[in-house]
């Protein structure tokens, strides 16, 4: 019986070894190294690696912007008197934002500040399935469930087919480390398109959670008042593409029930920006440039006459909104 068990013990062992240490060597999504990321072609697990950093270093900022990725091209820096960490992440909505914003507070971190940029994703996109998917689970869920971190980090197929990511695949994930700890951000103003734009299609998520979203909004701001938080809400000038299909998908309807919840600068609908390719990487994220002018109006209340008459810049209230429907819907 000893002897059998002693077998067993062996076996499994040597099982244990074969999946843990391939997971620690080659931790596709740098989870084991959240604090040295590489560039191993495959894009980190953003949400849990930021909120790691800035669990460990809870002083080093006081401001934080949160959203999709579609705010990863916001220069957050530039905010004069102010120390902003750019927490863009792929697919961040609300509900991810709530999240990190409650861990966050329990971990003692600081903050003055969040900015939160919303659009169309954000209410056709499920923050609930992130819990599922290793390049976008939350910490809290990492954090808290050992299970979940095995089975999405400790699983041989997971690091097997990493490799081809990393030694074949012609179009990989690029990641400046440097940039990442100290802004955040990841599109640079010398980031240029690859698509052909002729075949461009609409980027827009596959659920709808309207009521979700708002309420989980709700509850960002409830919190934000309950810790003296200041709150800055804006919406995504979403490329012409992209805008009329969120048309299509009910947006003026967010915006309008918004409005109802919180304050907002609104930069969506159809100008010169938005209708110009030159200012996009892709049908879903606009360049560094546009960043720029969004931060301009965020922090210097700066006013672009032209862009201005067609709702961009706006800061809408409840009062007001419907007014803006008119102009951009």
């Amino acid at each position: 019986m000893k002897r059998f068990i002693k077998i067993v013990s062996l076996f499994l062992a040597i099982i244990l070894l074969i999946t843990i240490i391939p997971s620690v060597v080659i931790d596709p999504y740098n989870i084991i190294h959240w604090d040295s990321i590489r560039d191993n072609g495959i894009e980190p697990n953003k949400n849990y690696i930021k909120t790691k950093y800035i669990i460990e270093n809870p002083d080093k900022f006081d401001t934080y912007m949160f959203g999709s990725s579609r705010v990863g091209a916001i220069h957050t820096e530039k905010i004069k008197g102010e120390k902003v960490y750019n927490m863009t992440y792929s697919e961040g909505v609300p509900y991810d934002h709530l999240d990190t914003i409650k861990t966050f507070i329990e971990n003692d971190v600081q903050i003055k500040k969040i900015y939160m940029g919303v659009d169309s994703l954000s209410y056709t996109t499920s923050g609930q399935q992130h819990a599922s998917n290793p390049m976008r689970c939350p910490y809290s869920k990492l954090h808290n469930n050992p299970e979940v971190y095995f089975n999405l980090y400790c699983n041989p197929k997971t690091n097997f087919l990493s490799l081809y990511t990393t030694y074949f695949k012609p179009n990989k994930a690029k990641i400046n480390s440097k940039l990442f700890y100290k802004y955040g951000w990841h599109h640079d103003y010398d980031k240029k398109t690859t698509i052909k734009w002729e075949k461009a299609k609409a980027s827009i998520g596959a659920c709808y959670l309207m009521d979700e979203t708002l309420e989980d909004i709700r509850k960002i701001k409830e919190l934000c008042d309950k810790n003296n938080i200041e709150l800055v809400v804006f919406t995504s000038p979403m490329y012409e593409l992209t805008y009329k299909a969120s048309v299509e998908h009910d947006y003026c309807e967010f915006l309008t029930r918004l409005a109802e919840i919180t304050d907002y600068y609104n930069f969506s609908g159809l100008n010169d920006i938005t209708t110009d390719v030159k200012n996009y990487i892709d049908a879903s994220h606009y360049n560094a440039y546009v960043g720029d002018m969004i931060m301009n109006v965020l922090s210097d209340e700066k006013k672009y006459d032209e862009l201005y008459n067609n709702g961009f810049g706006w800061y809408v209230t409840k009062d007001n909104v419907n007014e803006l429907i008119d102009v951009i819907g």
